[in-house]
């Protein structure tokens, strides 16, 4: 009985182990890379990449047998994705909580028709449009910081 303890306890340990190896040689270029995407926000790369190695910790797909780069970029491109999401529901509930002062409008119906209309016109943008929106728009970033963290053309 004491060995079957022993032989978790070890599995444990070389895990451990994988994942601190990992953390270490992957943290800075994870920041780097998720910098880039987030338009030069180190601090909130930082926090993606944190998430990131949550995930990663968590997850039982990596075994130390393939290159770790490869399957902790894939992990961080989710981690930004379901960032990106948060965000662009945030955008969306912002538009919806508009206020009559800042909508040109001469009354309710025109404020709500407004509204309807803004929301239409997003829930038709595909995701990469309306995360364009959002950074140009709702974080104030230029044409080139959000072609660069979308990794497109300006």
């Amino acid at each position: 009985m004491a060995s079957v303890g022993g032989s978790v306890s070890g599995r444990r340990d070389d895990a451990d182990g994988r994942l601190h190896e990992v953390y270490g040689a992957y943290w800075g270029p994870l920041v780097g890379w998720l910098a880039i995407r987030t338009g030069g926000d180190r601090g909130l790369a930082e926090d993606l990449a944190q998430d990131t190695f949550v995930r990663f910790a968590e997850a039982d797909g990596f075994d130390g047998s393939r290159p770790a780069w490869p399957y902790l970029r894939a992990v961080a491109s989710n981690v930004l994705i379901d960032h990106l999401r948060r965000a662009e529901r945030q955008v969306v509930a912002d538009v919806a909580d508009v206020d009559e002062w800042s909508v040109p409008c001469d009354g309710p119906d025109d404020v709500v028709a407004a509204r309807e209309l803004v929301g239409s016109v997003l829930g038709r943008l595909s995701d990469r449009q309306r995360m364009a929106v959002e950074l140009q728009y709702g974080r104030g970033w230029s044409v080139e910081e959000s072609a660069v963290f979308l990794g497109c053309r300006r």
